[in-house]
Parts: structure tokens; sequence; C-alpha cells
């Protein structure tokens, strides 16, 4: 019996936006070479545009997405910190954020 994320997955196929259409006809059929990219794919959670699982890549087209690797968030938090606050439009993180409930 399909799961609710699966039946989700089926129809966000069924309902793509033109730009999804546009690049699937690209990258469907091993359209990138020797990889194979699939559709809104179910990702843990999430449902993801595309998704080639051998390359561990996912496409979004949708939102924008901010990646960051362990060893940046260990190495250079105030860099992180900038790069997500120009994303979300403020200006550079505060020098001195409040503590969070419960752990300050």
């Amino acid at each position: 019996m399909p799961s609710v994320q699966t039946d989700r997955a089926r129809q966000l196929r069924r309902s793509m936006t033109e730009a999804e259409r546009r690049l699937w006809r690209r990258l469907r059929a091993r359209g990138m070479g020797s990889v194979k990219f699939r559709r809104q794919h179910p990702v843990g959670p999430y449902i993801v545009d595309f998704c080639c699982a051998e390359r561990m890549v996912v496409v979004e087209i949708e939102l924008r997405v901010l990646r960051f690797w362990n060893n940046e968030v260990m190495g250079n938090i105030e860099g992180v910190l900038q790069r997500i606050a120009e994303a979300v439009g403020g200006g550079p993180p505060h020098p001195h954020p409040l503590p969070q409930r419960g752990r300050g």
C-alpha cells in the first residue's frame, strides 16, 4: 500500500511547474551522461524536485537552499551566520545575540 508521502510525490509529478518540466526534459533518460535523476522523489521526510541518489545530489527549483558542510559550521560559524543573514535579507547577525531560552 503506497504511503501518504508516495501519493504526494505522484501528485507533484502530475502538477510540475513549467520550470520543473523544462529541466526534467533535459535530465530524464540519463540526459546528463551516465547519471540517473528521479523527479519529485521522497528523501527522508521531504519530497525533492530532482534527485540523483547515486551521486547524492538534490536539485530544488522552487526554494533557495543554503547548504553548509559540518566543518564550515564548526570552523567558521560567523561566516555561516553572515551567509544566512544575507539570504534572508537582513543585515549582519547581531554580535551578541540573546541566549536561547533554557540555555542562558
